[in-house]
């Protein structure tokens, strides 16, 4: 394997578990696999407070267990359900942050902002009219993403994605205002 592909494993691996690391190691990393970068928007949902809410309902209600399933199944089900009805795919957690996304064709990142920020608006309005359980950081970026197949275990394939969209990611994040659309500078990859 080559410097750059020993770069990129090295990359990808350290957002993994220790254990699974550690797993990876003692394999030919050979099979590292990786798909082209790839312009696309991303959207990234992340609950305000979730930490203090969870901890509020499971110290203060016997059924704190119960209510909190109940709410997260209803937040994650009307999220995932309005990402593929606007042609997004979620992508994965961070925490009870969801990341999505969508592929930007033609070079033409409009359609695939669109979408995305309809997707958030229609969250933020949601809980503007009192509808959900959450507060919610509405982020939208576009950049370049690449996946990264990082091996496997017992049958099972890991992998993981890096790219700048996901710095942009990281540097609008900083900015926080509860069920409101921020959108960073568009992009390419």
């Amino acid at each position: 394997m080559g410097n750059d592909s020993a770069q990129r494993f090295a990359d990808a691996a350290s957002f993994l578990p220790p254990e699974i690391r550690r797993g990876l190691a003692g394999q030919a990393t050979d099979r590292l696999q990786d798909l082209p970068l790839r312009n696309v928007a991303l959207l990234s949902c992340d609950i305000v407070g979730f930490s203090a809410h969870s901890s509020a309902l499971l110290a203060n209600r016997a059924d704190g267990v119960e209510v909190l399933h109940r709410q997260l199944q209803s937040h994650y089900e009307t999220l995932v359900s309005a990402v593929i009805a606007h042609g997004g795919e979620p992508i994965t957690f961070i925490g009870d942050c969801l990341l999505c996304l969508w592929d930007i064709a033609d070079d033409d990142p409009a359609p695939a902002v669109h979408a995305a920020a309809g997707v958030a608006r229609q969250l933020a309005d949601r809980r503007k009219a009192g509808e959900g359980h959450f507060d919610l950081n509405l982020h939208v970026v576009t950049g370049g993403l690449r996946t990264i197949e990082v091996g496997g275990l017992s049958g099972r394939w890991l992998g993981t994605h890096v790219g700048p969209v996901l710095r942009a990611l990281q540097d609008t994040a900083r900015a926080r205002l509860p069920n409101e659309v921020l959108l960073s500078q568009i992009g390419r990859a």
